[in-house]
């Protein structure tokens, strides 16, 4: 996913006529004040992890306080015993702190319904305790041994959040010099549409600025030269594939925002994405309010844009959560980012199965999809691109792709190498070579090997004349024959003999590092660049206009 932070630029701002869209108030599901505690705790002590009495005491009634830590497993994190309290350890090896508030968050249920009485700091760091008050700690064991531990941990309302219903809203862009009565800008926590007056369109830069947070706006509609959408006040949001619309439950997204690497706010708009699938961006307000909006439309004749969103909200006890429908497009992009990650799956276990050798064809994983309605699907809409490879190839290596996306024109969900799916948007369907057929695409991999293993080659090379140079006075070999021994595998050495044009002979390790000690000669002669060594053992590729710095021309 990639995350954009923005404010608005405002001497690019701009107002003109719009709809407005009536949007009834919400409750907003705000992300809360942080509560975060340290101590530490000592073997057969008690600890309450609400904020009223985060201290430690040695004697304790069970249904008075949350954990408490014994020496079993080197250390353990343990709920008190005959409590009603329920904890759950994370699962990842290398989780960070956001990490894990987020997961606690979104997997609440999962932690309401667990069984599990304690965690050893052998098996996992963090674990998070539903407390005797009824908050979520989220708690981080640091340093321990048997006897004592020393503890983290941040407590969140357990409060179940719900999906508000969907607004689908239509803006008019801001234009300084039309000043208009219609809506252009909007306070996604009230759903309140505000036109902007003309004395404000006329203040300079920081007092529009100030009048838009005065007045709560979140966001206004902008047409500028990058495209036509929205310029947040104060909005932190993350760029989510297309068909993520209705995936990411309530929880699941306020956990999501909540995360410190969500905070920031982007300078980048939310543009309206023409003649592609639209991106989801899952959003916070300034006040904390939590939503998920994604772009409809642009009208540039007559200057509007159009999105939808929706608010998350808590879950009042006479208020049920509107029901996310999946549109018949978001439905087909999901299933194809879902499906498609478990091609990757699929392929990979063969490969581990077959000595690192992908599937020939897509018949030969019928056996590890998890349904024959999974696997006709892949017959009916993927193009596997497959045969042949290992997965010692580039990880980049395109393996596969959704033909039947691609055929809309509008981007398309790709499997790579390393099995990261991305979705592909038209203007780079040429860098693929998807707009070419699958030759063309074959043979955008095969290029994409032989730069590969061409930098394997040098990397190796740059590796031995390192290790023969400590070993002779600090001088690199009069030529590659002198470094057969180093390079190690025959098969390398016997490339670079053929490949690559040594240019060290007469050179110290110690002279300038970016003096050039070999280059990839056989791609140099196909005049789109090459493959360089450097003094310090580095290899870069060299475009073709930036050989004759190097005083190559564009081929020997």
């Amino acid at each position: 996913m990639k995350t954009r932070f923005v404010r608005p630029a405002i001497a690019a701002v701009v107002v003109i006529t719009a709809l407005a869209v009536g949007v009834e108030t919400l409750r907003p599901g705000r992300t809360p004040k942080t509560n975060a505690f340290s101590a530490e705790i000592r073997a057969n002590t008690a600890l309450d992890l609400d904020p009223k009495a985060a201290i430690p005491l040695r004697k304790t009634q069970p249904e008075d306080f949350d954990v408490t830590w014994d020496s079993e497993a080197g250390g353990t994190l343990r709920i008190m015993p005959g409590s009603s309290l329920r904890l759950l350890a994370l699962s990842w090896r290398e989780a960070e702190w956001d990490e894990a508030v987020g997961w606690a968050i979104s997997s609440l249920k999962k932690i309401q319904a667990s069984d599990a009485t304690s965690v050893s700091a052998r098996q996992s760091r963090y674990a998070a305790v539903l407390t005797s008050e009824g908050n979520m700690a989220v708690v981080q064991i640091g340093s321990y041994n048997e006897s004592r531990a020393s503890l983290l941990w941040r407590v969140e309302n357990t409060s179940l959040c719900v999906y508000a219903p969907t607004q689908t809203v239509t803006l008019a862009c801001v234009d300084p010099d039309n000043a208009t009565t219609q809506p252009c800008a909007i306070d996604f926590d009230t759903g309140r549409t505000v036109a902007i007056p003309p004395q404000t369109l006329a203040l300079a830069p920081e007092g529009f600025l100030d009048w838009l947070q005065q007045n709560g706006i979140d966001a206004i509609a902008r047409i500028s030269q990058d495209g036509a959408g929205l310029a947040g006040v104060e909005l932190a949001f993350q760029r989510l594939e297309p068909g993520l619309w209705a995936k990411p439950s309530a929880m699941e997204l306020r956990g999501l925002m909540g995360l410190s690497s969500a905070s920031h706010q982007s300078r980048d708009p939310i543009l309206y994405q023409e003649g592609q699938y639209q991106y989801v961006y899952p959003f916070r307000t300034g006040d904390g309010g939590v939503g998920i909006l994604q772009m409809l439309g642009a009208d540039r004749a007559a200057r509007t844009v159009e999105f939808r969103y929706r608010m998350v909200q808590e879950n009042a006890p006479d208020q049920a959560g509107a029901e996310v429908q999946e549109d018949p497009e978001s439905a087909m992009l999901a299933r194809s980012a879902d499906w498609f990650n478990r091609l990757g799956r699929s392929v990979l276990i063969y490969a581990s199965q077959h000595e690192d050798r992908l599937p020939p064809s897509l018949e030969e994983i019928r056996d590890f999809a998890d349904s024959e309605e999974q696997y006709q699907w892949y017959l009916a809409n993927v193009e596997y691109l497959g045969a042949g490879l290992t997965v010692a190839e580039p990880p980049t290596l395109l393996t596969a792709y959704d033909k039947t996306l691609l055929a809309t024109g509008k981007g398309t969900v790709a499997l790579f190498l390393d099995t990261h799916i991305d979705f592909v948007e038209p203007k780079e369907f040429a860098k693929y070579g998807l707009t070419d057929g699958i030759e063309a695409i074959k043979e955008k991999n095969a290029e994409l090997s032989r730069l590969a293993w061409s930098e394997r080659c040098l990397n190796q090379l740059g590796r031995g004349l390192r290790t023969y140079a400590n070993s002779n006075q600090d001088r690199l070999p009069q030529s590659l024959e002198e470094i057969r021994q180093q390079i190690g595998r025959e098969d390398r050495y016997l490339w670079i003999v053929e490949n690559v044009q040594y240019l060290g002979a007469g050179l110290l390790f110690s002279q300038e590092p970016s003096s050039v000690v070999a280059y990839d000669r056989t791609m140099l002669a196909e005049g789109q660049g090459t493959n360089f060594l450097f003094l310090d053992a580095h290899t870069e590729f060299i475009e073709p206009e930036r050989l004759a710095k190097y005083g190559l021309p564009m081929s020997p």
